[in-house]
C-alpha cells in the first residue's frame, strides 16, 4: 500500500510533467499549474476507481462460501437446517 501511495504521489506529477507539451496544447497553463491542478484530479480519479474495485471485491466475497461459513448468522442457519433435516430423517424412519 505504501508503494502504491508513493507511486501515485511521485509518478503522477512526473507523468503530467512529461506530457506537459501535449497538455499545453489543450490547456494553455504553466506546467507548474498543470501539476497543481492535474495531480489532485488524477488522485481523485484513482480514489474513485479504488472505491469501485473495493465494492466489486466485497460483492465477490459475499458469495465466497468459506467466508459465509465463518459468518455467525450463516452458522446459525446451518445448525437450524441440520436440526430440521434430523427431524425429517427420524420421521421418515418411523
Amino acid at each position: 500500500m505504501v508503494l502504491g501511495l508513493y507511486s501515485i504521489f511521485v509518478f503522477t506529477p512526473l507523468l503530467i510533467l512529461s506530457n506537459s507539451e501535449k497538455i499545453a496544447q489543450v490547456v494553455p497553463l504553466h506546467p507548474a499549474l498543470q501539476v497543481l491542478i492535474g495531480t489532485p484530479l488524477v488522485l481523485l480519479l484513482v480514489w474513485i476507481v479504488g472505491l469501485f474495485f473495493d465494492k466489486i471485491i466485497k460483492y465477490q466475497q459475499s458469495f465466497d462460501t468459506s467466508a459465509n461459513l465463518r459468518n455467525p448468522q450463516m452458522q446459525t442457519l446451518l445448525e437450524r437446517t441440520a436440526k430440521i433435516l434430523e427431524k425429517l430423517e427420524k420421521e421418515k424412519f418411523k
